[in-house]
C-alpha cells in the first residue's frame, strides 16, 4: 500500500512542477504579446 501512495505522490509533484512550469511559460508570452500591443497603441491600456 505504501509503495502505492508513494508512486501517485512522486507523478502528482512530477505533474505540478510541469503544470507550473507551463503555467509560468503561457504567463511569459501573454505578458509579452500585452507589453507589445501596449507599445504600439496606449489605447491598448484602457482595454486591459
Amino acid at each position: 500500500m505504501m509503495e502505492k501512495v508513494k508512486a501517485i505522490s512522486l507523478v502528482e509533484v512530477e505533474f505540478v512542477l510541469k503544470s507550473r512550469i507551463v503555467v509560468k511559460g503561457t504567463l511569459q508570452i501573454v505578458l509579452r504579446v500585452k507589453g507589445f500591443a501596449i507599445e504600439f497603441s496606449d489605447w491598448c491600456v484602457l482595454g486591459l
